[in-house]
């Protein structure tokens, strides 16, 4: 699972990192409310992007009464972006949309 994990994320942040984003990979274990403010704090992260999905974990981890104190003690702003089909474009497909917005 873990090695999965890892895999989906560097697949995700190698089209970003062409665009000129600076991304740091963290893949942890462990409970996932410690993890992240385990991680926010060590890291001094100052916003927080997760993906989030029509089903699955982000829904569990963000759906009980202790999530919701973790959402009130986060000690940085959360984005939640949906990753639309085809929303991971390669470097090729970017420059088209640009040509055809000009």
């Amino acid at each position: 699972m873990l090695r999965d994990a890892k895999r989906k994320l560097s697949g995700i942040i190698a089209a970003e990192k062409t665009k000129g984003i600076t991304i740091k990979e963290l893949v942890r274990e462990g409970e996932p409310t410690e993890e992240i403010l385990k991680t926010i704090e060590q890291e001094k992260i100052d916003l927080l992007v997760m993906l989030a999905h029509e089903e699955g974990h982000l829904e569990d981890l963000f759906s009980n009464r202790s999530n919701d104190e973790l959402v009130r003690k986060m000690p940085c702003s959360i984005l939640l972006v949906k990753q639309e089909p085809g929303a991971i474009l390669d470097q090729g497909d970017e420059e088209d949309e640009d040509e055809d917005l000009s």
